[in-house]
């Protein structure tokens, strides 16, 4: 008798258990998210956050390999990045070559170009235009 009422108790528990959604519904951990979903960018894209501190706005932003001056689509997608902002972008990059340099457009009529970055070794990069031209820092 004991066993019996030991079963049931135990067939009670797996059916509440297993029939009972759960009251809140595990999240990612904050900062983690699907990017290429997001982005809907082709299967072996780099992604990542380009933050404008060009001292105004972008209007588009576009990457060629190093060794030539082929520029690709605006990753931008035809939106406008704002000083001091920051955007989710992507871009499939040519399996030949590791280092590319990246063109913006800004608002004043202007290009300005970033020489020889190694995409896919950070999650985030800074434009900046130092004394010298455009300057970079990557996290």
């Amino acid at each position: 008798m004991k066993k019996a009422v030991l079963t049931i108790l135990f067939a009670a528990i797996v059916l509440c258990a297993c029939g009972k959604q759960p009251d809140v519904l595990p999240q990612p951990e904050e900062g983690v998210k699907p990017m290429s979903e997001a982005l809907n960018a082709p299967e072996g894209s780099v992604m990542f956050t380009i933050k404008n501190n060009i001292g105004g706005d972008i209007y588009e932003i576009r990457i060629a390999p190093s060794e030539t001056d082929e520029y690709g689509e605006d990753i931008l997608k035809n939106k406008i990045l704002k000083s001091t902002e920051s955007a989710e972008v992507s871009f499939l990059p040519s399996s030949s070559t590791a280092y590319y340099d990246l063109r913006v457009l800004g608002e004043s009529g202007n290009y300005y170009i970033w020489y020889n970055i190694q995409f896919g070794n950070f999650s985030e990069i800074t434009l900046e235009i130092g004394d010298n031209g455009p300057v970079f820092s990557t996290n």
